[in-house]
Formats: structure tokens, C-alpha cells, sequence
């Protein structure tokens, strides 16, 4: 939001009624700015292309409408907060390309499986590369 000259006001408040988030290719984003959690309609989290991410905002149980969570290429995210536990209404839990987030997620020995248990369908899908002889 910096780079947009929206460091003083709050973009968040004008976007109330959004349903669908996409937040992609940002490689300086380290965290998912707090004001995200009072998307109080948001029904679907599209997350991609954040390679220095490091943390979801703790309070993301706060959007009680949910349904939908993707994070796609985020490698330096390797927990999902304790408030994920609480999102009932999430039905679907998509990762791509996160190898420590996906190694922490995985029944039944993962630290992070008791907190996104609940969700329906959580699927992990990996790229992976070729090793092609020169």
C-alpha cells in the first residue's frame, strides 16, 4: 500500500463488502497486512507469488465468511495461525509450491494438522523440476 501513496488511509474501510481477494506477486511483503481481517464479507483468499512471506495475520479467524483459501508460492510461510481453528466456515484449503508449510500441514504428525482439520478438502499440490541431462 506504501508504494500506492495509501500509507494514511485506511483502504481497508472502503472495502467492506468484498468478497474476493487476490494479493499477487508482491516479493517484498513479508506479512498480510492486519487490516485484511476486517473483510468481514471476504469469501475466498487468493494468495500467490509472495516468496518472502512469512506469516498469515494471527486474527484470520475474524472473517467469518470464508470459504475459500489458496496460497500458491509463498516457500518462507511454514505455519498457519492458531485462528485458522476457528474459521468454520471454510470448506476448502488449496497449497501449491509451499514445501514447509505443506510438510507442517500433514495428517496426522504435522504440528499445524490439528488446525486445519476441520476444513473439508485441504489438498497439496506440488511443482515439481525436471533434471534434464545436458
Amino acid at each position: 500500500m506504501q508504494r500506492f501513496g495509501c500509507m494514511g488511509y485506511n483502504v481497508w474501510e472502503g472495502l467492506k463488502s468484498l468478497r474476493m481477494l487476490e494479493v499477487v506477486e508482491m516479493p517484498y511483503l513479508q506479512v498480510l497486512p492486519q487490516g485484511i481481517t476486517s473483510l468481514t464479507t471476504l469469501q475466498h483468499l487468493w494468495i500467490s507469488g509472495l516468496v518472502n512471506l512469512t506469516a498469515l495475520p494471527e486474527n484470520i479467524g475474524g472473517l467469518p465468511q470464508l470459504c475459500f483459501l489458496t496460497i500458491q508460492n509463498c516457500p518462507k510461510l511454514t505455519a498457519v495461525p492458531q485462528s485458522l481453528r476457528g474459521l468454520t466456515s471454510l470448506r476448502r484449503l488449496w497449497i501449491y509450491n509451499c514445501p514447509e508449510l505443506e510438510k507442517r500441514c500433514q495428517q496426522p504428525d504435522g504440528p499445524g494438522w490439528p488446525l486445519i482439520r476441520h476444513i473439508p478438502t485441504v489438498k497439496f499440490f506440488r511443482r515439481y523440476a525436471q533434471n534434464r541431462g545436458v
